[in-house]
């Protein structure tokens, strides 16, 4: 595979225009063809017409607001960071050099398209999730935005991140400048694996893997708003990010050809500048929620060792991993958290793929409560997190088995002519 990525990059760099580059262009097209879909109630559709319907609708619904209630409890324990030199330096006149800075910072080999109208009009490409994809959830929308839109968002994403460390907390490891993906995974490992053996404490321990559904397509508006404003943001910086964030319009391309007019009333794009940043604000009022429970002794975090710190959570963008003893009361507690979460900034727990794990001193009779509270599954060994096994015992082949199929599955996809 890396010898045919070598080879695709020369060819990129050099005028080649193959059959090896028309036959890799031909079998992209035709993977992500949407031949069919199911509707809202399991109908099988076919045909172009009916196949947006069936988009336009999904995204349609999907990006419209539920309305939250403002609750002022999911926004009280975000600490006001910003002060006014930040303020000045995030507002201050916008110089030559950051616009040729952010034009050199965009990919210089994508495909130019027509200038879209309006400038913040935004065509969805559906990129499947998995082989013989039958439902829009099957598909991951990227957003495909205007050049001119996201020189701008670029500009002022490369402000927003100056000021991420200062506002970020450390348990949030994504798209904050020194920090790892690498950091997440060794301490999920090492905590996961001492959980494990722990036969001790009061009850025992749990982690709690969450995943939640369509993250940023779901955030709402006004809590973004407001989180931005309680961390101390300037009116007029605030002006700008939700000028960017309110006057998107949407199409989606379907099989290549763009279909419906979408006005959403929340929501982040994916393909955005800004989006990762973004984000990363909202998920403050999950952190000060938390942050405030283990304060007042309502939940308890798990530590390696003795005075060691507590852990409580790891947050890599929307990826949130939990800790706290496996006992009914605390259990409740992360669900109410949740519940508030959810509801002020639009988000929903998907329960079929979060996952909960136990150490050895819970009960079986405890189990079976927290599992009946949550409504998710037990998991034992061999989870992912963040891409990697997240528990490994003394089985390492079947640990990493995954990686010798990955590269087969490639293998078995490759043309024997392409290979020379």
């Amino acid at each position: 595979m890396w010898n045919q990525r070598f080879c695709i990059l020369w060819l990129k760099n050099g005028d080649g225009n193959t059959k090896f580059f028309h036959s890799r262009a031909s079998h992209r097209f035709r993977k992500n063809v949407i031949m069919g879909i199911n509707d809202s109630h399991g109908v099988w559709k076919e045909g172009l017409n009916d196949v947006a319907a069936i988009l336009i609708n999904f995204y349609s619904e999907l990006f419209t607001t539920s309305r939250p209630p403002i609750h002022h409890e999911a926004l009280n324990h975000i600490p006001q960071v910003i002060t006014d030199d930040l303020n000045r330096e995030l507002t201050s006149r916008f110089e030559e050099w950051e616009v040729i800075q952010a034009l050199k910072q965009m990919a210089p080999l994508k495909a130019p398209s027509t200038f879209l109208h309006p400038l913040n009009h935004t065509f969805i490409t559906l990129i499947p999730k998995k082989k013989n994809p039958s439902l829009v959830s099957d598909y991951r929308p990227i957003s495909l935005c205007n050049v001119l839109y996201k020189i701008f968002a670029k500009v002022l994403a490369n402000r927003l991140k100056k000021l991420l460390n200062a506002v970020i907390n450390e348990n949030q490891s994504a798209f904050v400048k020194g920090r790892l993906l690498s950091d997440n995974i060794l301490i999920a490992f090492e905590t996961l694996h001492c959980m494990k053996n722990y036969n001790s404490g009061v009850g025992g321990f749990m982690a709690l893997k969450l995943d939640m559904s369509k993250a940023y397509d779901r955030v709402e508006w006004v809590f973004l708003e407001n989180v931005m404003r309680k961390m101390g943001l300037s009116e007029k910086w605030i002006g700008l990010i939700m000028v960017c964030v309110r006057s998107v319009t949407y199409s989606i391309l379907v099989n290549g050809e763009p279909r419906g007019l979408i006005h959403p009333s929340r929501g982040l794009r994916q393909g955005d500048p800004l989006s990762p940043f973004l984000f990363l604000l909202c998920t403050e009022g999950l952190h000060g929620l938390i942050s405030k429970a283990a304060s007042n002794g309502d939940i308890h975090g798990f530590s390696l060792c003795k005075r060691g710190p507590k852990l409580t959570h790891l947050f890599f963008a929307d990826d949130c991993l939990l800790f706290c003893r496996a006992i009914p009361e605390e259990c409740s507690k992360v669900l109410e958290i949740l519940s508030l979460y959810e509801e002020v900034l639009g988000q929903k727990l998907n329960r079929e793929k979060t996952a909960l794990f136990f150490s050895k001193a819970v009960t079986e009779a405890n189990r079976q409560i927290i599992k009946g509270i949550l409504g998710v599954r037990e998991i034992h060994h061999y989870e992912k997190y963040l891409g990697l096994p997240s528990l490994t015992g003394r089985r390492k082949k079947a640990s990493f088995n995954y990686l010798k199929e990955r590269v087969w599955r490639k293998l078995q996809g490759w043309e024997g002519k392409l290979l020379s």
